[in-house]
């Protein structure tokens, strides 16, 4: 998983920072909220948007 995180961000000319916030839900489930903060003008258009899941951790665990 990180290796493609890094090849998400970038080389270091053109980095940006991944920010990952986890929460727990009322019914007892996960928010997992990912938030890219790009460094340079070539934004990753894959990146330009937060990404959200809600889901039980073993869902997250077997399909994330």
């Amino acid at each position: 998983m990180f290796k493609e995180l890094a090849q998400l961000l970038g080389s270091k000319q053109d980095a940006g920072s991944l920010n990952i916030l986890i929460t727990t839900t009322a019914d007892g489930q996960l928010s997992v909220t990912v938030l890219s903060v790009q460094q340079s003008a070539k934004t990753n258009p894959v990146l330009s948007r937060p990404l959200t899941l809600v889901a039980t951790p073993e869902e997250l665990d077997s399909q994330f």
